[in-house]
Formats: structure tokens, C-alpha cells, sequence
């Protein structure tokens, strides 16, 4: 009987490698299709294995102030189609309000900050 496998991506860091090779070789793949390449990857982890899941972990672009829309656009795209095609779950956490701006400081008043450096 062949295993059943659920892969867990971690978007932060899949993101930044995808960047990060987009800079050594030109080749774009910020687009990939992760059922694909977890298939690809189930070969090697667990010859005869059934892939079962992938499920996406992501912080969602529109949750921060300031972000660029084009962004915001993209990832929503992005996360649009998988969900579409049935390439897996996306998972993000909760909704919660954004943290107002801090108030200004009265004139005057300095914040001190101490690091230290331990080992």
C-alpha cells in the first residue's frame, strides 16, 4: 500500500530562494506550480508514495500598510489559482486589525535602546 504525503510550504522562504535564482540564472518561476513540484519531489522522498496535499503557509501581502499594490495584485492572483486548480490549501494566519502608529513623542523625550552582546 502506498503511503499517502501531505507537503507543508513554507512561502516565506520558497519566495526569497525563487528570488534569489531569479538573480544567478534569469529564469523567472515566482509562477510555480507546486502540486508539480511536489510531485517531482515525491519520486525521491518516497518511491511509489501518493501525493495526498500541499498546503501553502504565507503571510498575505494586503495585511501590511504601505505595500505595494502590485504585489498585493500578484499574490492574490497567484493564490487564486492554486486554489483554482486544485493545487493545494493555502494557509495564513488569523485576521487582526493593524497596530495604529505610535504616537508622537512630546519634544524632548529620547528613547534609549541597550544592546548587549552575550557568548
Amino acid at each position: 500500500m502506498s503511503r499517502r504525503l501531505t507537503f507543508l510550504i513554507d512561502g516565506f522562504n520558497l519566495y526569497h530562494s525563487l528570488v534569489d535564482a531569479q538573480e544567478i540564472d534569469g529564469a523567472g518561476v515566482k509562477w510555480l506550480d507546486l502540486w508539480a513540484m511536489c510531485r517531482a519531489l515525491l519520486i525521491n522522498i518516497e518511491p511509489g508514495g501518493q501525493l495526498h496535499e500541499t498546503i501553502l503557509f504565507t503571510a498575505l501581502q494586503s495585511r501590511y500598510r504601505n505595500r505595494d499594490q502590485g504585489k498585493v495584485a500578484r499574490q492574490s492572483i497567484y493564490l487564486q489559482a492554486i486554489r483554482h486548480t486544485g493545487a493545494g490549501r493555502v494557509a495564513s494566519a488569523p485576521s487582526r486589525p493593524v497596530p495604529p502608529s505610535p504616537a508622537p513623542l512630546p519634544p524632548g523625550h529620547v528613547i534609549q535602546f541597550r544592546t548587549t552582546l552575550s557568548g
